[in-house]
């Protein structure tokens, strides 16, 4: 709050990310005194979005980021299906670390440092 920023989370149902989209943008447009992060999810689908004070989301380039777990997640899905054994660290290890870095709090300051000069 001593830094004029807000932090939202929307998550929605599977496969409904659409939904948090429109309600993000309600939500971001409505109180533009402030700095405004979020982040979106469908549980799949991971959003990252900013939106510096007094600025209108529809003039912005969001999301910011994207992350994606659809791919581990079917691996889960499909290797649960079957009887054979597998390691868990390897679906771990499937997982774009590089798509979730750009969701860490470093990156926001840096991204809020920025949009705020």
């Amino acid at each position: 709050m001593q830094n004029d920023v807000r932090f939202f989370g929307e998550v929605k149902p599977p496969k409904k990310i659409e939904n948090a989209r429109n309600d993000m943008v309600d939500y971001l447009d409505s109180d533009l005194d402030v700095h405004a992060v979020a982040i979106l999810t469908d549980g799949f689908e991971w959003e990252l979005w900013i939106r510096p004070k007094g600025e209108s989301v529809e003039d912005l380039d969001n999301p910011h980021a994207k992350a994606s777990l659809q791919d581990p997640l079917k691996t889960v899905r499909t290797r649960n299906m079957k009887t054979a054994p597998y390691q868990p660290h390897q679906v771990r290890n499937s997982i774009d670390t590089q798509e979730f870095s750009n969701f860490t709090l470093e990156t926001v300051l840096e991204i809020s440092k920025k949009s705020s000069t």
